[in-house]
């Protein structure tokens, strides 16, 4: 994930996003270095998992990744060329 910047429309100062500016919209950062983030995880998400977990102990991590997965591309919509 790149980072973004944004500038000013009056004074031409650009601001650049920083990791701290994805939690505030809840948004983790999954990846283990700072300067490269390429997975970023939704708050929601975490509370999903934190309640299934809850409720059903023997849920696996990787398979309620790939059951997300699996869900997330089913509901994205298809590509017109």
């Amino acid at each position: 994930m790149k980072r973004a910047g944004f500038k000013c429309s009056q004074c031409n100062v650009v601001v650049w996003q920083a990791p701290l500016d994805f939690l505030s919209v809840g948004a983790w950062p999954a990846s283990l270095d700072p300067h490269h983030l390429k997975t970023i995880v939704d708050e929601a998400l975490l509370q999903q998992w934190d309640s299934l977990k809850l409720h059903n102990p023997t849920i696996s991590m990787s398979g309620f990744l790939k059951a997300t997965a699996d869900a997330a591309h089913k509901l994205r919509p298809t590509q017109v060329s």
